[in-house]
C-alpha cells in the first residue's frame, strides 16, 4: 500500500548531494541499530541490517551525467505480524548548480490479505532530519506558514481560485479558547512537499472571512479545511474542498487515533499517485545507470570498424527503451485524467448529497439518505399533483438549490403555522421564480427595479406599503450568520388579515455569498 509520497527541492549553495546521503546513512544505523555509512550508500549497499531490516541503494556518479542516488529501507512492522515497511529516498541534481530534488516514498507490503489491520498515514522522520539541517528552495510547498484574517481574506480567495496553483492549503481554525485541534506547528511538520499550512490567528473576525471566502472554503471554531489546487473537466474549473470537523477530530483522539494522520490521510489520498510517478526510486536510478551504460557501450561500438551489428542492436534497444518511455507518460496523462474526472463527480456526488439533506440545520445527524429521498420524493410529489404546502415547498427549495437560497429555522416554522394557506401552488410558484429567474437577475448584477419584473406588479415589494414601528421591524428581522438582518423585501399574496389567504415571503439578498436568505414564510406580519 502506498502510504505517503512528497518531493522536497533542497538549495544547492547551501547542501550537497553527499550531505544528504550522510544524514540518510545515520538515519538507517539508528532504525536498524547498525553501522551504515555514506560510504556504504554510495557504493551501492546490499545489506541485512543487525535488526533484521533490509537496506539497497545504486548511485549514479558520471560527471556527464545528472547525478543520481536512490535508497529503499525495509523493517518489519512492530505490532502488526506479516506487514513490512518501506521507505525509498531519492536524490537527483541535474547539475552542480541545480536545486537537488529529493523524494521520499513510504509504503507497506503484506505476506497475505490476511494482514488486514489498518494503517495510518504517516512521514517518515528521515525527512524532518532533512529539512532541519538544509534549507530549501524558496517556494517550496510546507515550509512557510501562511496567515489568515479578515484583512488577507480577500487576497488568499484570489490564491485558491488562481488556475495556476499546484499546491493544497489546509486551513487551521482555532476554538473558542483560542487554542487549535492540531497545533499548527505539529501540522506544518508533516507537510513539506505537500501543502501550505494557513493559521487562522485567535481572535480573527471568522464571520468576515466566512463572507469573503464562501461557505465551501471557510472553517471557523476548530475546524480545518484541506483545499486542492484548481483542476479543469471538460473545459470547465472545480475546486475540491474537504472539511475536517473539530468533534470528529476529538472523538478520533479518544479512540486511540491521530487527527493529524487524518489530515495527511486526506491529502496523500490525492497526491500520493501523481507524486509517485515522478518519485526517484532505485528501479529508476537502476534504469538510469543501465542507460548511461548502454549509451557508453554504444559510444565505443560506433568507433570500431568490427561491430557493426553488435551498434544496430544496441541503438534498437536505445529505440525500445524511449518509445516505452513515451508509452509509459500517456499512460500516465490518461490516468491522470480519468482521476480528475473521479475526483470531480465524487465532490458532485458530496454536493448532491448536502442537497438532498437540505444543510439547513432542520436535521440530525441520525437521518438516513433512505429517509431524505422519501422526503424529496413526497415534496416532489406535491408538487407535481399541485398542492405543496409550504413547509414543502421550503424543503424542496433548499434541497435542490443549496448554491443559492438559504432557508432559515424561522421561515420553516412559519410555513408550518400556516399549513390551511389555500393558495399553495401560487406560493410554489413564487418560491421557484425567487430562485431561478430573480437570482440569475441579481447574479448578474442586475439592479432590482429591474430584477423584481420576473414577479409581475403585484406580488414583490421592496418596503412595507405602511410605516413600521418597532416592534413591526423586530417582526422582520432574523438571525443570520450570527447577526440581525432586517429584511423588508417581500412577495405576497392577497391583502386579507387571514392565514387561508394570505401569504408574506420575507427576504434578503446576501451579495458577498449570492445566495438568497428566506427569513420568513407565512402570514402577514402585524406593522
Amino acid at each position: 500500500m502506498l502510504v505517503y509520497c512528497t518531493q522536497v527541492m533542497f538549495d544547492p549553495q547551501r547542501s550537497d548531494i553527499g550531505s544528504l546521503i550522510g544524514v540518510i546513512a545515520r538515519w538507517i544505523g539508528q532504525k536498524s541499530k547498525s553501522y551504515v555509512t555514506p560510504d556504504d550508500l554510495h557504493s551501492g549497499l546490499r545489506r541485512r541490517l543487525s535488526d533484521g531490516s533490509t537496506a539497497n541503494s545504486v548511485s549514479v556518479r558520471d560527471a556527464d551525467s545528472p547525478q543520481l542516488f536512490a535508497v529503499s529501507y525495509a523493517h518489519g512492522d512492530s505490532s502488526v505480524s506479516g506487514r513490512q515497511w518501506i521507505t525509498e529516498i531519492g536524490l537527483r541534481q541535474a547539475t552542480p548548480d541545480s536545486p537537488i530534488e529529493c523524494s521520499v516514498l513510504l509504503r507497506t507490503s503484506e505476506v497475505s490479505a490476511r494482514v488486514s489491520a489498518p494503517v495510518q498515514a504517516s512521514r517518515p522522520n528521515v525527512l524532518a532530519d532533512l529539512v532541519k539541517k538544509f534549507p530549501t528552495m524558496p517556494g517550496t510547498p510546507g515550509i512557510i506558514e501562511r496567515r489568515l484574517d479578515e484583512s488577507s481574506a480577500r487576497a488568499f480567495l484570489a490564491a485558491i481560485e488562481d488556475p495556476r496553483r499546484e499546491t493544497p492549503f489546509v486551513i487551521v481554525s482555532p476554538r473558542r479558547d483560542g487554542s487549535y485541534v492540531i497545533p499548527p506547528l505539529k501540522l506544518s511538520s508533516l507537510m513539506p512537499g505537500l501543502g501550505d499550512v494557513v493559521v487562522i490567528p485567535p481572535g480573527a473576525n471568522t464571520f468576515e472571512i466566512a463572507n469573503i471566502l464562501g461557505p465551501q472554503y471557510s472553517v471557523w471554531l476548530g475546524a480545518i479545511s484541506v483545499i486542492f489546487p484548481p483542476r479543469i473537466v471538460r473545459g470547465t474549473q472545480f475546486i475540491d474542498a474537504v472539511r475536517l470537523l473539530p468533534d470528529d477530530l476529538d472523538t478520533m483522539t479518544e479512540q486511540g487515533g491521530s487527527p493529524e494522520s487524518e489530515v495527511l490521510g486526506v491529502l496523500t489520498h490525492r497526491l500520493n499517485l501523481p507524486k509517485s510517478w515522478r518519485h526517484i526510486s532505485v528501479e529508476s536510478v537502476s534504469r538510469e545507470l543501465f542507460r548511461a551504460q548502454l549509451s557508453s557501450k554504444l559510444a565505443k561500438a560506433r568507433t570500431s570498424t568490427d561491430a557493426h551489428e553488435y551498434v544496430a542492436l544496441l541503438e534498437e534497444a536505445d529505440r525500445e527503451l524511449k518509445d516505452k518511455d513515451a508509452q509509459i507518460e500517456l499512460l500516465k496523462q490518461d490516468i491522470d485524467r480519468q482521476q480528475t474526472e473521479i475526483w470531480q463527480r465524487e465532490a458532485e456526488t458530496e454536493g448532491l448529497k448536502a442537497a438532498l439533506s437540505g444543510r439547513d440545520g432542520r436535521r440530525g445527524a441520525s437521518a438516513t439518505d433512505a429517509d431524505l429521498l422519501s422526503d424529496l420524493r413526497s415534496n416532489i410529489a406535491a408538487v407535481v399533483s399541485g398542492a405543496p404546502d409550504l413547509d414543502q415547498s421550503l424543503q424542496l427549495i433548499a434541497r435542490l438549490f443549496p448554491d443559492r437560497a438559504v432557508v432559515l429555522d424561522s421561515a420553516f416554522e412559519a410555513a408550518r403555522d400556516s399549513r390551511g394557506f389555500t393558495y399553495r401552488r401560487d406560493a410554489f410558484d413564487l418560491l421557484w421564480a425567487l430562485v431561478t429567474k430573480y437570482w440569475e437577475a441579481l447574479d448578474v448584477s442586475q439592479p432590482d427595479n429591474d430584477a423584481r419584473k420576473v414577479f409581475g406588479n403585484k406580488a414583490y415589494s421592496a418596503k412595507e406599503a405602511e410605516t413600521l414601528s418597532k416592534d413591526g421591524e423586530r417582526r422582520r428581522t432574523f438571525l443570520y450568520k450570527g447577526q440581525d438582518i432586517f429584511m423588508p423585501r417581500h412577495l405576497k399574496i392577497g391583502v386579507k388579515d387571514s392565514v387561508a389567504e394570505t401569504l408574506r415571503v420575507h427576504f434578503h439578498w446576501d451579495g458577498n455569498e449570492k445566495k438568497i436568505v428566506i427569513g420568513h414564510c407565512g402570514k402577514h406580519l402585524d406593522f
